[in-house]
């Protein structure tokens, strides 16, 4: 078995909180699954630097993280820092991979049929709540650095064209006439991003139990399912 790292946060908090409710950062052992090849200490490591920042930007933000900050969040040293990375860009564009793939594997499996709309939006928020860090710093690393701007927009359109397939699947139902496939699923990721940002991202997030939570799910997949019923 494996391990991973876990973000230990203080009851209630949600893990984009930018205020110090992290507790800690623990080895624990990986879920159960397909046997996986062992991390070497190297590859712990480096994971464990990556949660760290995931933390430090989730506290501060992307612009005000400093490398000195996350290697304390990690317990290592500058000096273990960059023999991993070259700089803290370095630290979130792998975060960003990370992002990316969780986004391939949840959204693209083959049990969420873009006319599934709970399906889909819960795969979508499943995948936020867990990198919401990592999205809010790399939109505030967009605002000064256009490679970033441009992986911003790669992430957003990845999730345009699974709305976009929504709407497609409404047409062949006789739904959604009228509307022009490129600008409602724009709309619909900005809606949803939007929530998502200011529900579960910004400051902590504004559902701070479970069932609030359910509520604001099935709020958002309600009024999804409204649009495309149009």
């Amino acid at each position: 078995m494996g391990v991973v790292w876990r973000i230990s946060i203080a009851p209630g908090a949600d893990i984009a909180a930018r205020e110090p409710d992290i507790v800690s950062i623990t080895q624990v052992a990986a879920p159960e699954g397909p046997p996986r090849k062992a991390l070497t200490k190297g590859q712990n490591t480096r994971k464990l630097l990556l949660a760290a920042a995931s933390v430090v930007f989730s506290k501060r933000g992307y612009l005000n993280a400093e490398i000195s900050q996350i290697t304390k969040e990690a317990g290592k040293s500058v000096g273990v820092f960059y023999t991993y990375f070259n700089n803290k860009a370095d630290v979130l564009n792998c975060l960003v991979d990370e992002f990316n793939q969780d986004i391939a594997d949840q959204i693209r499996s083959p049990s969420n049929a873009p006319e599934d709309v709970r399906r889909v939006l819960e795969a979508i928020w499943a995948t936020y709540k867990v990198h919401a860090p990592t999205f809010l710093a790399l939109s505030e690393a967009a605002t000064v650095d256009p490679a970033f701007a441009a992986a911003l927009g790669k992430v957003r359109d990845f999730a345009r064209e699974d709305f976009g397939g929504m709407i497609r699947a409404r047409r062949a139902e006789g739904l959604c006439k009228g509307l022009d496939d490129h600008f409602a699923a724009m709309a619909l990721e900005t809606m949803v991003m939007s929530c998502l940002n200011e529900w579960l991202g910004r400051g902590g997030g504004l559902i701070k139990d479970a069932a609030e939570e359910q509520r604001a799910f099935d709020t958002l997949a309600g009024v999804l399912e409204a649009i495309l019923k149009a």
